[in-house]
């Protein structure tokens, strides 16, 4: 039996991860896909440490080996449901049918991309999800793009494609982008020449004949393009947690200030838990703070 499971590989989880092992812990972080959103970002300018930036793929790298220096045990699988046992304990479900047992679970499972229903018929022919090296064509040099938020993930993208591509249209459904995205990169956006802001307005189709070739917004102009990268945020990854602790009605979960869920030994970090500030930062704040609660906890035990 394991003292702590940590259920996601992204920043929180990782975080709490380094955090355990290293207070002695015996720790296990089980994860679908390492990394989370964060993993598939371009650039990540924010982040302490590291004044000339990192990029997301990167800092997960790094993490998961300070994470293994510390003993932690990291396994990809996805998680079916969780059970609290009679004693206290928990049992973890997995898909493929094994049960891990564990004194305390932390939750960092993170959100899943939210999409536009128009575009994803085109998942794979010029629609992303994540803007980095890998999912930028070779002959991006050239085209026109389009990034559909108004966050920091979408901020980022554009400033990477602003040096892969022709012109880059970031589209933005609300009138400013101040209240939503770092000031630090909304001032480099709006010095950027080849990068154009449409405000106030939203994909309403997306055409074209085995890739995408043309976008039309709900303002009625259209552009040829050639990739639409979709930023749009995320909802929570919470689905194996139906009925076993308190959510709000996003399906996000509800914790107190020491990230404890309404379930005793049941935490919550990370994008997942209402009220979490999306950031890389935070979440690797919240997963590192809540291991001095969930210490508490089981020396109480």
């Amino acid at each position: 039996m394991y003292d702590v499971c940590i259920i996601g590989g992204g920043p929180a989880g990782l975080s709490a991860a380094v955090g355990a092992a290293s207070e002695g812990l015996d720790t296990i972080l089980l994860a679908e896909r390492m990394g989370g959103q964060a993993g598939t970002s371009s650039l990540i300018e924010n982040y302490l440490g590291f004044p000339e930036g990192i990029s997301g793929p990167s800092l997960i790298s790094r993490a998961r080996q300070q994470a293994h220096k510390f003993g932690a045990h990291l396994s990809k699988c996805c998680v079916r449901r969780i059970e609290r046992r009679p004693e206290g304990c928990f049992y973890v479900h997995l898909i493929n049918r094994t049960i891990v047992r564990t004194r305390s679970i932390i939750v960092a499972s993170g959100a899943q991309y939210n999409k536009i229903p128009q575009a994803t018929p085109y998942e794979g022919m010029g629609v992303h999800y994540a803007c980095n090296q890998g999912s930028v064509r070779r002959s991006c040099k050239c085209d026109t793009v389009v990034v559909v938020g108004g966050g920091n993930s979408a901020g980022q993208a554009a400033m990477f494609l602003s040096t892969k591509a022709k012109e880059v249209h970031l589209v933005v459904r609300k009138a400013a982008l101040a209240a939503t995205m770092s000031s630090y990169l909304y001032e480099r956006i709006l010095a950027c020449e080849t990068i154009k802001i449409h405000y106030e307005t939203e994909i309403a189709q997306v055409s074209g004949y085995g890739q995408v070739e043309e976008v039309l917004f709900k303002s009625n102009e259209r552009l040829q393009v050639s990739d639409v990268y979709v930023m749009i945020g995320a909802s929570p990854h919470t689905a194996f947690l139906k009925d076993v602790c308190d959510m709000d009605s996003k399906g996000f979960i509800l914790t107190d200030e020491a990230y404890m869920t309404s379930v005793p030994g049941l935490f919550a970090v990370g994008d997942a838990r209402s009220g979490s500030v999306k950031r890389v930062a935070n979440a690797a704040g919240e997963g590192a703070a809540c291991i001095n609660k969930l210490w508490g906890y089981l020396h109480d035990r």
